[in-house]
């Protein structure tokens, strides 16, 4: 181990904890292990296990291979192989044949694969035949795919016992290139780290003599391969004879797949990054008495309180420049304060200098410089990057070398290092000096967030400006505690507002508040006579005698219905419209002795007759609903009250399937011949991502179905109507029987698809003439009411311009359902249009010959599909958005208590999750753009002046619109502004 002769006593290598092979290659170590331990299991991947010697002989064999395929000492072989036994192989048999891996991570983007194989001047390229086609696009190098009949039959041929001197001669093993690894792809042009074997014995040393891992040991090698803790990972169990468990990628969430595959496993060291382990559910746990080990950021104290009851919790801190791990901290069960990253590694000097290059006292901040052995070899074809990176060391003997790591450290009295930031986290924000980090920490203050990032953005409007990202404390969030009662008391409150000017439609026809999203007019009268029409009509069509209906509003549905009903239940959350209506039934002679009404919420069932109704509606106001966990719980409540053989109607649903062609279309509707095609594609996508409005993917009625045996049948039915708007384009009803139900199954009947057979109106009725089967189904029939804004958004997503996008709203294409509809009527058939599996912009036709009285319905129709996942998969989470607009300006009014105002964001975004590096790091360039406007409620200016003056606030903060009580500086103004 190396010491410096001179320079700061403060804080130098620990001891000579003892050698581990530590003058043996990473080949050489494991060849060690194969020797004591040929029959011990080396590595496991779910169910494939293979041994040392299986393990080794397979390595030798590629290696082999490779040496014949032309691989020579330092050259590097690309690796792209999924997580797999395969890959062990693979790694092992480059260093074997003396080249130098580079990993490649199936997940990153191909413009980065590309650059790292083309700068690294890779060779050649292992992979798979499962990512064969995609590497030919990425690297333009030789390829051996290791699993095609050809290589697999030549290795079968090759020695398994290990390679000799005269087969691959490597003249300095220690100083050879054993891997490189690409590092801050994020913040520019990735640029590629040379490592050497040299610091492979420290890593071992470190596992060994400070995680207490031996030959019974079974590391999870849970790290991306192109993220150099998998390094780590390797070499602690393979150079030190235990077992290495690698996560199948499918396991690789924070979640209990992760956990039980690691206890299952029976894994007794893992390291994770701190937010991964930060996000897992409180229920989850890791196996009683294991190591935890979290490093690559700083560690939250909290985080090491929560785990360190029930597993040994170390706090790693390294560099891929100095060869994955430098120091080490063991966590101490009553901990106070921030968690350190500990002493360093065996055979590591650090340094804790200032900015002259001088030694600090104990206590004082510095740069933390790493000395000793394991220094990379610098920056791939970069030495001018190199070399001010890795600086001489002026304490070490002639020639020595340290790595300058801009992370600010203090040695405390304990002897142990504590992280404080990055020397270079400083930013210049319109000529104030802002560190990040304290912003975090005022966010990270409020028990209502969970995580918190603040970053730095640049917009051509605005300039620079500061941007706050915070996931929400799950603990803390009203939406999951009780089924977002926020966002239900705010549409309450709405409603009461409204309705107060708005008179019941029992003797006025009246539907104010229906506006159109396109251009923001109402709808036509026609237009929503309409809708009122059609959906009275399907709900007439169930025979209702005993009706309730939950969300009665004005009564637009109970003044058409409740004549032809014996009763008719409604309830309301808003009192005021429960109160106006029951003053009009009063005065109806014809519906008083019928109607009941009364004020409760749609989950409040309590009191009303079970079994009772044997129709029950729930007709456009579910998309008031908070998430699909409250809409399950109303539609649950419901079927209890319906008779047996009863029908729940769910009607006017809004699709969630259509919804970014809808959003699209609306931008698209309102922007100019000016506007740019890429800005309106991200504010079409910011819309949708703060919807709120609940949206529903038809198939959840189908997977309620599979979770409520009572329901027996389930039916998805566009909505009627000729004239084409947002509530026939993309609304549709849901009708649910309860069970007992006669229902015919998708088997007894054909289906044809439109494009095979059809493809007009005429060839549709002449096979019903002529064949007149008994039931059948056409599918996928190109929707014309959709099928132009779904071309449009296609054109968008393509990089077309506005004009020609907006063109193509302009087409006639595709069938009107109505006309298919009528059509099929006229034949003495009876129909139903659903959404089609085939796409979103296609519909089937389901035309069947029953008589009007006939109980025999398709209602079973879709009984056959299977179904899975979560329930809450299905629909978005308005609740979530709901609360973003409590949060937010919660956290700006907090931010300007504690914080100048130059440090205070110009935004706060709300993110359901943090996007992640493969390393498990925050990818700061996947943070979405801010919507600086979307939490403010809108009022449009009114006269010239005021129009004047919002379009000129509009135009210098490059926002969409500016509304009167919009302020300048909340939107992201400032005084260069």
């Amino acid at each position: 181990m190396r010491r410096p002769e001179t320079g700061p006593s403060a804080l130098q290598a620990l001891g000579d904890v003892g050698r581990v092979a530590a003058d043996l290659t990473w080949p050489a170590m494991f060849e060690d292990q194969v020797a004591r331990r040929p029959n011990s299991v080396a590595a496991v991947c779910a169910s494939d296990r293979v041994t040392y010697a299986e393990l080794n002989g397979s390595s030798n064999q590629l290696a082999r291979l490779l040496i014949a395929r032309g691989v020579a000492v330092e050259q590097v072989v690309a690796i792209a192989v999924p997580c797999s036994i395969q890959l062990v192989i693979s790694l092992i048999a480059v260093m074997k044949a003396g080249a130098a891996y580079l990993p490649l991570d199936p997940n990153l983007p191909d413009q980065r694969l590309s650059h790292m194989v083309s700068d690294s001047g890779a060779t050649v390229l292992l992979t798979t035949r499962e990512l064969a086609n995609r590497m030919r696009q990425v690297a333009q190098i030789p390829m051996i795919v290791l699993d095609s009949p050809e290589p697999a039959a030549l290795l079968r041929e090759l020695p398994v016992e290990n390679l000799d001197a005269g087969e691959c001669p490597i003249p300095d093993g220690l100083n050879h290139a054993a891997y490189v690894i690409y590092t801050s792809g994020s913040t520019g042009t990735p640029k590629g780290v040379v490592v050497t074997h040299d610091g492979i014995g420290s890593l071992v040393a470190t596992a060994v003599y400070r995680f207490g891992v031996d030959c019974t040991s079974r590391v999870a090698q849970f790290a991306s391969v192109s993220f150099d803790v998998a390094v780590f990972e390797l070499c602690m169990s393979l150079c030190a004879g235990g077992t290495a468990v690698m996560v199948p990628a499918e396991r690789r969430a924070a979640g209990a797949a992760l956990t039980e595959y690691l206890v299952e496993q029976r894994v007794t060291h893992v390291a994770l990054p701190p937010t991964l382990v930060t996000a897992l559910p409180a229920e989850c746990r890791l196996p009683e008495g294991s190591l935890l080990a979290m490093g690559g950021q700083a560690v939250p104290t909290d985080l090491v309180k929560r785990w360190v009851t029930h597993v040994r919790v170390a706090v790693a801190y390294g560099v891929t420049e100095a060869t994955v791990n430098s120091t080490l901290w063991l966590a101490e069960p009553n901990w106070q304060g921030p968690a350190p990253i500990g002493q360093p590694d065996p055979d590591t000097v650090i340094y804790v200098l200032d900015a002259g290059l001088k030694p600090v006292e104990a206590g004082v901040e510095g740069e933390l410089y790493i000395a000793g052995r394991g220094l990379a070899r610098g920056y791939l074809n970069q030495p001018a990057l190199t070399a001010q990176r890795f600086v001489a060391d002026p304490f070490g003997p002639p020639g020595g070398r340290m790595y300058r790591t801009s992370d600010r450290v203090r040695l405390r009295s304990d002897g142990n290092l504590e992280f404080l930031g990055r020397a270079d986290d400083q930013v210049k924000l319109r000529g104030f000096r802002i560190e990040l980090g304290e912003v975090d920490t005022c966010l990270l203050a409020n028990p209502a967030v969970h995580q918190a990032v603040a970053v730095i953005r640049k917009d051509k409007a605005r300039g620079e400006s500061m941007v706050a990202y915070v996931v929400p404390n799950p603990d803390d969030d009203p939406g999951h505690a009780d089924m977002g009662a926020e966002q239900v008391d705010q549409w309450r409150q709405i409603y009461d507002l409204e309705y107060s000017k708005v008179p019941t439609a029992l003797f006025q026809e009246d539907f104010s508040g229906w506006i159109s999203s396109y251009d923001g007019r109402p709808l036509t009268l026609e237009h929503m006579r309409e809708w009122r029409d059609a959906t009275v009509a399907r709900i007439l069509d169930l025979a209702p005698r005993r009706v309730l209906e939950m969300g009665v509003g004005s009564g637009l549905l109970l003044g058409r219905v409740a004549e032809q009903c014996d009763q008719y239940w409604g309830t309301d959350f808003s009192a005021e419209v429960i109160a106006k209506l029951a003053t009009d039934v009063e005065r109806h002679p014809k519906l008083a002795p019928k109607v009941s009404l009364l004020c409760r919420a749609a989950h409040e069932v309590e009191g009303l007759p079970e079994q009772f109704f044997d129709t029950v509606v729930i007709n456009s106001v579910a998309q008031y609903f908070p998430n699909i966990e409250y809409l399950t719980r109303v539609l649950t409540g419901a079927l209890a009250l319906l008779r047996p053989g009863g029908s729940l109607f769910v009607g006017d649903l809004r699709n969630l399937r259509l919804a970014r062609c809808f959003h699209n279309a609306i931008h698209l509707c309102r922007s100019g011949r000016n506007d740019d095609s890429e800005h309106l594609r991200r504010a079409a996508d910011r819309s949708l991502h703060l919807e709120k409005e609940l949206l529903i993917h038809p198939d959840y009625f189908h997977a309620l179905r599979d979770q409520a045996p009572q329901i027996a049948a389930v039916r998805i039915l566009l909505k009627s109507g000729r004239f084409h708007n947002e509530l026939t384009r993309y609304r549709y009803d849901a009708v649910l029987r309860k069970a007992p139900v006669e229902a015919a199954s998708p088997a007894s009947y054909p289906s044809i698809c439109w494009d095979d057979r059809f493809g007009g109106l005429g060839a549709l009725q002449a096979y019903l003439f002529t064949v007149r089967p008994d039931a059948v189904r056409v599918t996928g029939i190109p929707n014309a009411r959709i099928l132009p804004e779904e071309l449009a958004l296609a054109a968008i997503d393509s990089g077309a311009n506005i004009t020609e996008a907006k063109q193509l709203l302009e087409l006639h294409a595709g069938m009107d359902p109505e006309q298919i509809e009528s059509c099929i009527r006229q034949l003495g058939y009876r129909v139903d249009l659903t959404w089609s599996e085939r796409s979103a912009s296609s519909y089937d036709a389901i035309a069947y010959l029953a008589s009007p009285g006939d109980e025999l319905s398709l209602d079973g129709q879709y009984c056959d599909r299977v179904r899975g996942g979560s329930l809450s998969d299905y629909g978005n989470n308005p609740a979530s958005i709901s609360r973003a607009n409590f949060l937010v300006p919660a956290l700006l009014e907090q931010l300007k208590q504690w914080l100048p105002d130059y440090m205070v964001p110009s935004a706060v975004v709300v993110l359901d999750s943090l996007p992640l590096l493969p390393s498990g790091k925050i990818d700061r360039a996947a943070l979405p753009e801010p919507d600086l406007g979307s939490l403010s409620a809108y009022r449009a200016p009114t006269g010239e002046r005021e129009q004047i003056l919002c379009s000129i606030f509009a135009e210098v903060l490059g926002l969409a619109r500016v509304g009167m009580d919009d302020n300048f500086f909340e939107l992201g103004g400032h005084s260069l502004l």
